[in-house]
């Protein structure tokens, strides 16, 4: 309770960071895709999915993510011209067989690319 015109004393919050995964996603003859849909999903079921999309460099950035460990899906369905298997990170088919990457708060989780096949 606050009654004016006194201050209320040790109204405190602990803040964690959020952590990020970034990446580049090229198709078989290196050229940058645009359009491309990343999303990472929580490999133990606490946070929601997060998507981004590819600009025209072919880069992508997922912020705000809390920190834990994430399965990373690549799909063409974000704007893409071409079509593109769906895969997960390190270039597998399932999510089963996908190498899981670890966030750390506060921190980015760099050089999380994919090399798409048609």
């Amino acid at each position: 309770n606050v009654t004016a015109p006194t201050t209320t004393p040790d109204i405190n919050q602990a803040v964690s960071l959020d952590g990020s995964i970034t990446g580049t996603v090229v198709d078989g003859t290196s050229v940058h895709l645009s359009g491309i849909c990343v999303s990472a999903v929580s490999t133990v079921g606490t946070s929601p999915g997060t998507v981004a999309t590819t600009g025209k460099a072919g880069t992508f950035d997922i912020l705000g993510l809390p920190a834990g460990s994430y399965d990373v899906e690549f799909t063409s369905a974000c704007g893409s011209t071409a079509s593109y298997a769906t895969q997960w990170y390190q270039d597998v088919a399932s999510q089963s067989a996908a190498t899981a990457v670890t966030v750390t708060a506060g921190a980015v989780k760099a050089a999380i690319n994919a090399t798409m096949a048609p």
